[in-house]
């Protein structure tokens, strides 16, 4: 909820009294309120957690393909082209190409070096 939002709904509320009388003791208020934020926090957490599940790999220059798989930048542009290498990206005028993907392409590349 942006600022404006609860500045509206808080508006609402303007008139109502600024005390609250209620049957709960200290304690079991004290625990309603823990509860209340720990559930917050959790399902904070749990967003979270979902974020850094779904990270998008690391992107990779040419060069620092060619750096990992120890060969030249055209073999990388030529693996791109008959489909040994795959998982690129254009940006602009620029290509990336994921390390996941990347790894992929190594293990290829030495299975074939057995």
């Amino acid at each position: 909820m942006n600022h404006t939002v609860y500045q509206k709904e808080l508006a609402k509320y303007s008139n109502a009294p600024k005390t609250i009388h209620t049957s709960y003791n200290i304690f079991q208020l004290a625990k309603l309120i823990d509860d209340a934020v720990n559930l917050a926090i959790s399902r904070r957490l749990e967003g979270l957690e979902i974020v850094k599940k779904e990270e998008k790999d690391k992107l990779l220059t040419i060069e620092e393909v060619a750096n990992l798989l120890s060969c030249s930048k055209a073999s990388v542009h030529n693996y791109k082209r008959d489909g040994r290498l795959e998982g690129f990206v254009k940006v602009g005028n620029r290509t990336y190409i994921k390390e996941s993907d990347c790894m992929v392409c190594l293990r290829r590349i030495e299975g074939k070096g057995k």
